[in-house]
């Protein structure tokens, strides 16, 4: 998938969370709970950031949250949009919700770190319950495969 497409599908669209959340989840044909505490949306990079707006938006079906080096740099393209944090300026004007939250980034990413940094302290701020590391790896499927395990038993513990 090309970057316009990924950004078209998974950049913080509410009619892609209602799909995942409404249509796909249920649709599934496998025995899944409806227990948004038993039921963990996650992702990487761009993906991680759309499972953050996921567990945000739709609480009554997702919560648990596992977001590995999530694009929270990102830009909501809209004209108030002035730096990179839309998305923590999001979690702090938004309600509380009972979501529980993993975070991580490499600590050699080709990205700007800041915002994934700032997401935690928002989070935090905001009362909310979180995991959070930093790992030793870039923005690598290799050590996003290696952390998953640790990072999905940490969001039941």
């Amino acid at each position: 998938m090309d970057r316009p497409a990924r950004f078209s599908e998974y950049a913080c669209r509410p009619g892609f969370i209602s799909f995942l959340a409404d249509e796909l989840i249920p649709r599934s044909g496998l025995s899944v709970t409806a227990d948004p505490a038993s039921t963990v949306v996650a992702g990487q990079s761009l993906g991680g950031l759309t499972a953050a707006f996921a567990g945000l938006t739709r609480p009554d079906r997702l919560g648990n949250v596992l977001s590995q080096s999530g694009a929270f740099w990102w830009q909501s393209n809209s004209p108030d949009d002035v730096d990179a944090e839309w998305f923590a300026r999001q979690v702090a004007v938004t309600e509380r919700r009972a979501v529980r939250w993993h975070v991580e980034v490499g600590l050699d990413e080709w990205v700007n770190l800041r915002p994934n940094r700032h997401l935690p302290d928002v989070l935090t701020a905001r009362g909310c319950r979180l995991t959070c590391a930093e790992f030793a790896g870039g923005h690598d499927r290799l050590c996003w495969r290696h952390r998953f395990g640790d990072a999905l038993a940490g969001l039941f513990v």
